[in-house]
């Protein structure tokens, strides 16, 4: 069916779409039909993602040969948000006891999540007929590549995905406030696992014993600490094999995977459990820890706050600390109104990713995007815990008396020559959100290692990789620069 670029209602199946100044041929499956695979090309991590977060594809318009065809339009433009210009999808309800999203990818590949809104602007919680989403009317033509990787990889036409979802989920109760915690609690379980070149990838790995543990004692060993939504699997199996082995040679394979919730859990609760649980084991650890992303603030409270957290007694002893794209500033996508834009960011990630799993951190954005629908932000602390100018952040980076070595890796990601188009509009959103500042996409490069008030900032010697390495929040494991400081730093002594 055509649109209609005047700005006239077109139906499709269902389906009703406003586009103001865009042309095109929509269509709309419903579910996940078999003839819609082979126009998105999704991928098994975001079916397998949808199942374990329990959300059910509703249908997809695919809009064939978007152009935008500038004219007075009949019906204003709306706007997504200030100084974005949207087209309107009316999409019949979710249906009693359901909730329902949309996911937008555009013809450049870029994702982004939409919630419904009501005349009045206000979430639709439940119930109705309809719901009508606003989305970007914007063209962003592909840069021509084949796609071979990411969660769709359609390119040249706008996919817009309407997902439902139980409001009583069976194991975490309502979605509503405090629901991702909750969801955490059953999926994202707190444990300590061992580390190998061969089982990093295996989320299968069991958890150490109370036994295993107290033989550690006296040991040096080194602790593996992820970052947002991720585990330890997910975000550490890209470290070359051979790094991995001969750190595995220097600490004795003592080498271990913190996991815990990241979302609804704030690090101080994250390092709460882990003094609780070394108590009960009877085991005292000496550690060197490798932290990515928000997982450097957990090694913090292990080694600046000891006392707040159960480990006073010195049932772990931090040695050096690296800190991979830490948010130790914070960052600005954390911020509590800037939620949304977070899921969008870390969905664009995942998407570029073409090795890593990636099932359990985009299974984590989509229980935050659920409880988004429902129109509630709280229980959030997690993400929240990570605001520049917030009272998390201002405590944790002041006066401490630690004796721990600090190190550091950040990096300034600009959009290598001839990238696709993509990548580049993802970073023209990233450097607006900093306000200019150097940044990998998630977190300001300085943040990482410059002076914050922290008794142990700034950092000496950062390694810093430079633009031209075009390396993001999610891509330092794989260089070469990278890998020579964890092995220069990393003496397991």
């Amino acid at each position: 069916m055509d649109l209609d670029p005047t700005g006239m209602p077109v139906e499709v199946d269902g389906v009703v779409l406003v586009t103001p100044d865009l042309a095109g041929d929509a269509e709309v499956h419903y579910g996940g039909a078999a003839a819609l695979r082979s126009v998105e090309l999704t991928s098994p991590s975001f079916v397998e993602a949808l199942g374990e977060a329990d959300v059910a594809e509703q249908l997809t318009v695919v809009i064939h040969d978007p152009l935008e065809v500038p004219r007075a339009a009949t019906v204003p433009t709306r706007e997504v948000r200030p100084g974005v210009a949207g087209i309107a999808v009316t999409v019949p309800g979710p249906g009693t006891g359901l909730g329902q999203m949309l996911l937008a990818v555009g013809e450049n590949g870029a994702l982004s999540w939409h919630f419904a809104k009501s005349d009045g602007g206000a979430a639709v919680r439940a119930g109705g007929d309809t719901r009508t989403y606003l989305v970007p009317r914007h063209v962003t033509p592909a840069d021509g590549a084949a796609p071979t990787r990411g969660i769709m990889g359609a390119v040249g036409k706008k996919l817009l995905k309407v997902l439902t979802f139980k409001l009583i989920d069976k194991a975490a109760g309502a979605v509503g406030e405090y629901f991702v915690r909750r969801w955490e609690a059953e999926h994202r379980k707190y444990r300590l696992r061992g580390v190998t070149s061969g089982n990093v990838a295996d989320a299968t790995v069991p958890d150490l014993t109370a036994a295993e543990l107290g033989a550690l004692a006296g040991q040096r060993v080194l602790l593996l600490v992820h970052g947002t939504g991720s585990r330890t699997h997910s975000a550490f199996s890209s470290i070359p094999a051979a790094l991995m082995d001969e750190l595995n040679r220097r600490y004795g394979g003592r080498v271990l995977g913190f996991d815990h919730p990241s979302v609804g859990w704030t690090p101080t609760e994250n390092v709460a459990w882990l003094g609780e649980h070394l108590a009960a084991s009877n085991a005292t650890l000496d550690v060197d820890i490798v932290a990515h992303s928000r997982g450097g603030l957990v090694a913090r409270m292990l080694a600046e706050r000891p006392a707040d957290n159960a480990l006073a007694s010195g049932a772990l002893r931090v040695g050096t600390i690296v800190f991979v794209g830490t948010p130790n500033a914070g960052t600005a996508l954390a911020a509590f109104e800037r939620i949304g834009q977070f899921i969008d960011r870390m969905t664009n990630l995942l998407d570029l990713l073409p090795d890593n799993p990636v099932t359990d951190p985009l299974a984590t954005i989509i229980s935050v995007a659920k409880q988004m629908a429902v129109g509630t932000l709280k229980g959030l602390d997690g993400l929240t815990c990570m605001t520049p100018d917030g009272e998390y952040l201002k405590t944790l980076n002041g006066p401490c008396s630690a004796g721990a070595t600090y190190r550091a890796v950040a990096a300034d990601f600009e959009p290598p020559p001839g990238s696709s188009l993509a990548t580049i509009a993802r970073d023209a959103g990233a450097d607006f959100i900093f306000g200019g500042e150097q940044n990998d996409l998630v977190v300001p490069t300085g943040g990482v290692f410059a002076g914050n008030g922290g008794s142990l900032f700034p950092i000496a010697d950062p390694l810093v990789l430079e633009s031209a390495l075009a390396v993001d929040h999610s891509g330092y494991w794989a260089q070469t620069d990278v890998v020579n400081a964890l092995d220069g730093w990393l003496t397991g002594r």
